[in-house]
């Protein structure tokens, strides 16, 4: 160590491995108390495992560290619809027969209810909203976090809508982006 000087030691050079073929070095200055601090960025451009190695080291030391990623294609998934009642909004029943193998919501004709529908991944997301009742739709691309849900991580879209007519109407919502798309029926 007698050889060395300050300069030596007041920097780090850090060799990143992003994959098999691809590596960033870089230069980290050592504060006083001994430690450096990098915030790298990398984009994959395919899904897949990755293994990242990051090696550091300086004139009298080195340290090895892996860590694996999984990199996943930002598709929708996971999608959820549901109509947001107050009490008082609900039907106690239905006045004529429907097909009880499909879950059905009730509501009052003339009254505006709130639809959501949310999704736990996605980016750029488009959601088209279609009613049967009156063939409307419906499309946003303006989200909102819903960390008020049960998933904390969740994409949302809401949708007011008023049913004109008693019957048995389909709600459908399709969220798609350049990756994938997903879709879901209510009926009402």
């Amino acid at each position: 160590t007698g050889t060395l000087n300050a300069a030596d030691l007041s920097y780090v050079l850090v060799k990143i491995h992003w994959d098999s073929t691809n590596c960033s070095t870089l230069n980290a200055t050592v504060t006083s108390n001994g430690f450096f601090s990098l915030s790298p960025v990398w984009i994959y451009t395919e899904p897949g495992n990755y293994l990242i190695t990051v090696l550091a080291d300086n004139q009298i030391s080195r340290e090895a560290k892996n860590i694996t990623v999984i990199v996943l294609d930002p598709a929708p998934t996971a999608l959820e619809v549901k109509l947001v009642q107050l009490t008082e909004q609900i039907p106690s029943c239905v006045p004529f027969n429907v097909d009880e193998t499909s879950p059905l919501e009730k509501v009052f004709q003339g009254i505006d209810y709130n639809f959501e529908a949310f999704v736990s991944m996605g980016i750029e997301l488009s959601f088209l909203w279609r009613f049967s009742d009156d063939n409307s739709t419906h499309s946003s691309q303006s989200l909102q976090n819903c960390s008020e849900h049960q998933q904390l991580d969740c994409l949302l879209d809401t949708v007011n809508h008023t049913f004109q007519n008693e019957g048995v109407y389909q709600v459908t919502v399709n969220v798609s982006n350049i990756y994938d798309w997903i879709q879901k029926a209510i009926y009402v």
